[in-house]
């Protein structure tokens, strides 16, 4: 029975390891802009989310490969010719990512 307990103990502590803290430049960006809380989070571990502003996809993706206007909406492309991810924006926020 002790044994177990060790090896669930163990398994945590791996888990735990694999968990990413967020950067520094990620804190202090979230520190010092007026984010909606889940906004601020998705910074952290680095994830974009809908909401978001485009300074806040440029600071978790980097700048776009490309850059157009589609149908009043501004679409941000990222990756490659064959596995490509479009970022639709109004009015400045994310509205859809593809």
């Amino acid at each position: 029975m002790t044994l177990t307990g060790c090896i669930a103990a163990g398994a945590g502590a791996v888990a735990g390891d694999a968990a990413v803290s967020p950067s520094d430049e990620a804190i202090e960006y979230v520190r010092t802009h007026d984010l909606e809380p889940y906004i601020g989070r998705a910074i952290e571990r680095g994830d974009v989310v809908r909401g978001m502003s485009k300074e806040d996809v440029r600071f978790v993706k980097g700048e776009p490969r490309r850059v157009e206007e589609e149908d009043g909406q501004t679409v941000w492309f990222y990756g490659t010719v064959t596995q490509k991810t479009r970022f639709y924006f109004e009015d400045g926020k994310l509205v859809d990512i593809i």
